[in-house]
């Protein structure tokens, strides 16, 4: 959904009554599949609070996590 919305407006809307809703809701929200800075600082704007993808990191096993979080 993150990608589509940065080049459809359609899914631009959707995507920011979907975080408004889950706000609302009063629940904290992870955006995954962010790739670039644009998308982070959109999404940020939007009321993410939390991102997985690409832009922060590939994929990695298990010990390469924690030898990151050490």
């Amino acid at each position: 959904m993150v990608w589509s919305a940065m080049e459809n407006s359609k899914a631009m809307c959707a995507l920011k009554h979907t975080i408004s809703m889950i706000k609302d809701m009063q629940m904290e929200l992870i955006a995954e599949g962010v790739e670039d800075a644009g998308q982070a600082e959109k999404l940020t704007e939007m009321g993410c609070d939390f991102f997985q993808g690409y832009y922060y990191s590939r994929p990695v096993c298990g010990e390469a996590f924690i030898e990151r979080l050490s």
